[in-house]
C-alpha cells in the first residue's frame, strides 16, 4: 500500500479498500491453520497506521465480505442468514479455493470433492 492510502482522509476509498483486502490476503498466506479474527483485525490495524475508531470498521466490513465471499469460512458463520459472529471461539480459515491459489496446488473443480 502506497504511504499516501494510510492516511484517515482514504478510508473507504476503492484504492483503500483493495489494498486492505490484499493485506488481509498477503497475511492469511503465512499463517497455518486457523486464525483468529481478533489476531488478524489488530495486525490490519498495525499495518495501516490507524486508530481502531478510524479504521476498525472497515476492517471487519472487509472479513466480513472474505467470509461471505468464500474466501475464508468461518465457524461462527450462518450462510442461511449470512449472519456472523465473532467471539472467542471465531476461527477463519483459507478457504480451500484461496488456499490453492495462494500456494498453487493443482486442482479440479473443488466441488468435485464433495462427492
Amino acid at each position: 500500500m502506497r504511504e499516501r492510502t494510510r492516511s484517515p482522509a482514504d478510508v473507504g476509498q476503492p484504492e483503500w479498500r483493495s489494498a486492505l483486502l490484499a493485506e488481509a490476503i498477503r497475511h492469511t498466506a503465512h499463517v497455518a491453520g486457523p486464525i483468529s479474527p481478533f489476531t488478524l483485525f489488530r495486525h490490519l490495524q498495525d499495518w495501516l497506521g490507524l486508530p481502531e475508531e478510524v479504521c476498525g470498521g472497515e476492517i471487519n466490513t472487509v472479513l466480513f465480505a472474505m467470509v461471505r465471499s468464500g474466501l475464508y469460512t468461518s465457524n461462527t458463520h450462518d450462510v442461511a442468514t449470512g449472519s456472523i459472529t465473532l467471539g472467542a471461539e471465531t476461527r477463519l480459515t483459507a478457504s480451500r479455493v484461496l488456499t490453492v491459489c495462494l500456494h498453487g496446488e493443482p486442482c479440479g473443480d473443488p466441488e468435485d470433492d464433495e462427492i
